[in-house]
């Protein structure tokens, strides 16, 4: 946004809106289709990426998972370090606990993909945000 008002000094950009999913942009009426292109262009790269990888039927996902999920708390715990100094502990997103990797299979009953199924058939790891150029898809 500070390039966007650095760029365009005609236009007003405006995040006060207290739940903060609302961007009140006022500007020319010329500069309205460059502008919104940009905003378009930002939105979709921030969108979350996901990569699945298929576990083989003869894996033993327990060895990737670790007792009570240590191996993937701890492939979790690396990833956040990872980010924090590659952006920067103040610059980091906010959420940078939060999980990216996810052991699913798919609920016998309902045929979505859940943490909580039996069987375990992909792992999914998703990124978004500031994280997305720091991994190489």
């Amino acid at each position: 946004l500070n390039k966007l008002r650095l760029r365009f000094r005609s236009v007003v950009v405006d995040l006060s809106d207290a739940s903060r999913n609302v961007l009140r942009v006022t500007c020319p009426k010329d500069l309205l289709k460059t502008i919104q292109e940009r905003i378009d262009r930002r939105r979709q790269a921030l969108q979350p990426t996901e990569v699945s990888l298929p576990v083989p039927r003869n894996a033993n996902i327990g060895k990737f998972i670790g007792k009570g999920g240590s191996e993937v708390k701890q492939l979790q715990d690396d990833l956040n370090v990872f980010v924090k100094e590659s952006l920067g502990a103040g610059d980091a997103d906010s959420n940078d606990s939060r999980r990216w990797i996810f052991v699913e299979g798919r609920d016998p009953t309902t045929q979505e993909w859940s943490t909580n199924a039996a069987t375990k058939e992909r792992i999914r790891i998703e990124v978004s945000g500031r994280k997305k150029p720091l991994m190489a898809f």
